[in-house]
């Protein structure tokens, strides 16, 4: 519906493509691989002992977005984003202050989390899904997707550079400045709820009209679908990202060929999310999903028994085809499962639940490859994981709240005619 496209509505988008190129997926997600070397032979800690950082800052993240997505749906998305963007560049420009203490590594990484938690999709997706209904795919994978792509396409390019000429400080001093200078001004002019959005949650009622409590969505069949095999999903995607570099590395190829699966997978992100996006606005069918999280798998076995560069970068390719579509494909089910009227809150534990398993994928990568000095079992077991999540994928149930429902109960709400 074209019609959806107003400026102020664009311009949401558009803070939304900036605040996930430089959010917490690029930032965490893209530059650690990059780091993991240099940072962990400074300070002699072994790559469990640098993984481990993940996975507190994705507990972290995981403990306080319910909290979050509760506040966002009733103090709106702009209140949340602006002080979590400032303290999320503060944060990153910490790290570049370790000293080789563990204990202060994590403590900093514990302040990443936590600020990650407010620069995250969930504010995003509710104000994104809140001003577009039948074209909300497309927006969300615009905003969300292209965003994060652009960001995961970037991040090795820029930072790569800059670690090897500069050093890794230069590279937390340089993310750190772009979310300040960049991300900051762009959320501050942008970010807007719609008109009337409060009167619309205040006239949420009954409660079937416009969607589910949170208590009533984690009762649901499709909540724990969702939520188990974005869990898994992450799990083996996250780590084989972390350890990309690593990975290739023992297998021989150059740091060169790491960085080009990387930005690949970061490019093809994209692609993988504006795609994903147009299928869901024209296919009334979660089954639309099932290719998006069968190319991770794809991905893997390319990157782990491919020969040459190019079938590795390749795997990079198919990876970002699944990455870019996989988040955006949730906070879509989640609006159609549950409707709007929680679900930032909702969407906060699916979230979660994902960055729990973002954070346990790279250490759980590390500890098997310290202690069996290879990738070969952990791969092993994260395909049969990527294999189970497309399996509960399948099994979702048709949409409870499709678009021409939505459409028509925010018309309501709003008196349209």
């Amino acid at each position: 519906m074209a019609g959806e496209w107003t400026g102020k509505a664009s311009g949401v988008v558009v803070a939304g493509l900036v605040g996930s190129a430089l959010g917490a997926g690029p930032v965490i997600f893209y530059s650690l691989p990059l780091l993991m070397r240099p940072v962990t032979q400074e300070f002699h800690w072994s790559l469990a002992d640098f993984s481990v950082v993940q996975g507190i800052a994705s507990i972290t993240v995981a403990i306080v977005s319910p909290f979050l997505g509760y506040l966002t749906d009733r103090w709106g998305a702009r209140a949340i984003m602006l002080p979590g963007i400032l303290a999320f560049g503060i944060a990153n420009f910490l790290l570049s202050l370790l000293n080789g203490s563990l204990s202060e590594l994590y403590a900093f990484w514990f302040l990443v989390g936590l600020s990650a938690a407010f620069v995250g999709p969930v504010a995003y997706s509710k104000l994104i899904s809140a001003w577009f209904y039948r074209r909300r795919g497309l927006a969300l994978g615009v905003s969300l997707g292209v965003g994060g792509g652009i960001g995961g396409a970037l991040m090795p390019l820029v930072v790569g550079p800059i670690i090897l000429n500069h050093g890794w400080r230069a590279a937390y001093w340089t993310m750190s400045g772009a979310i300040i200078v960049i991300c900051l001004p762009v959320a501050f002019f942008l970010l807007r709820e719609p008109a009337g959005w409060r009167q619309r949650e205040k006239a949420a009622l009954p409660t079937d009209a416009v969607g589910m409590t949170a208590a009533e969505a984690r009762k649901t069949r499709n909540f724990w679908l969702l939520a188990i095999a974005q869990f898994l999903g992450a799990i083996a995607v996250l780590g084989v990202l972390a350890h990309s570099v690593n990975l290739l590395a023992g297998r021989g190829f150059s740091p060169s060929i790491g960085i080009a699966v990387l930005s690949a997978a970061g490019l093809t992100s994209i692609f993988g999310r504006i795609i994903s996006g147009f299928f869901l606005d024209r296919i009334d069918s979660p089954r639309v999903s099932l290719i998006f999280f069968l190319a991770p798998l794809i991905a893997v076995l390319l990157l782990q028994y491919g020969g040459s560069p190019p079938l590795v970068i390749l795997g990079g390719v198919i990876l970002g085809l699944g990455l870019g579509a996989e988040g955006e494909i949730v906070s879509y089910f989640i609006s159609r499962y549950f409707g709007l009227r929680s679900l930032a809150e909702i969407y906060s534990y699916t979230y979660g639940i994902f960055v729990i398993g973002a954070g346990m994928g790279p250490f759980i990568f590390g500890a098997s490859f310290d202690s069996h000095h290879s990738y070969d079992q952990i791969l092993l077991i994260a395909e049969i994981g990527m294999a189970v999540s497309i399996v509960l994928m399948a099994l979702l149930g048709p949409y409870v709240f499709p678009a021409i429902k939505d459409m028509a109960v925010a018309d309501g709400a709003t008196g349209q005619k």
